[in-house]
């Protein structure tokens, strides 16, 4: 059982068909006191849970587990899990641990480049202001909105990097989990230069939310843009949609 450094950003576990866990995150660490074995993990009542329904013949699963707590005497942590076969002898496994709604963003895409245009020329006399006005920044980069109940936008502004998606990563999963959605709409219309790593962060970010058993779909990729995301090895097997305009009449009609 070996640590794996972000391979996905949030606790992740890969096991074998025996339940053994082959190599986990960081972040898997730090949510609970880690075994060698995934069912050492949990309490009685989900243990034959995760026995029934995670097995290669059910593909994806989605179900409620009670994790044990980090510290002994702690209450179990309710947590949504996220399984994924990816053979029939290894499937991967997120778990997010059930927090707090998610309020829906009510601002307007104009309101959102108005704020983002403001925050450019912020606070720029003090280093520490400017920090956190360029974190700001890269959060407004990528809100999520709900078009519909099942469908959500992500509306990319700017070049694509590293620091921008670090920021919104973990925004971003949580939202998904927490509203429900059935598909992420991500924007590339008001996109600019792709930097090499944001590109396979975002790659990642992707792959997490298709593994939550989300549909995601790419709008408005420049041609230019998909050469050099093919360049980097970092195609993505999704759907891909010309303009923002042809997947609102796709989605949310």
């Amino acid at each position: 059982m070996r640590q794996v450094e972000h391979f996905f950003p949030l606790p992740f576990i890969r096991i074998d068909k025996h339940y053994n866990i082959q190599c986990y995150s960081p972040e898997m660490a730090e949510l609970t006191r880690l075994s060698a074995n995934l069912l050492d993990l949990l309490d009685e009542g989900s243990i034959s849970k995760v026995q029934k329904g995670i097995i290669p013949s059910v593909p994806k699963t989605k179900m409620e587990v009670n994790l044990n707590a980090v510290d002994y005497g702690d209450a179990p942590i309710l947590i949504d899990l996220f399984a994924n076969w990816i053979n029939d002898l290894q499937a991967d496994i997120i778990l997010m641990e059930k927090g707090e709604g998610i309020r829906g963003i009510s601002d307007s895409l104009q309101q959102l480049r108005t704020r983002l245009q403001a925050t450019n020329f912020e606070l720029l006399e003090e280093k520490d202001k400017l920090q956190k006005s360029i974190e700001i920044n890269n959060r407004l980069s990528a809100p999520f909105i709900e078009l519909t109940e099942e469908t959500a936008l992500i509306p990319l502004f700017g070049d694509i990097s590293v620091e921008k998606l670090y920021a919104i990563e973990s925004n971003t999963l949580d939202a998904v989990q927490q509203t429900g959605i059935d598909c992420v709409l991500f924007d590339f219309t008001a996109v600019g230069e792709l930097n090499g790593d944001g590109v396979h962060v975002l790659q990642k970010l992707v792959q997490s939310i298709i593994y939550m058993g989300v549909e995601v779909a790419v709008v408005g990729i420049k041609p230019s843009q998909a050469k050099r995301i093919n360049e980097l090895g970092a195609s993505m097997d999704i759907r891909h949609i010309g303009s923002l305009q042809q997947a609102i009449k796709q989605f949310c009609n």
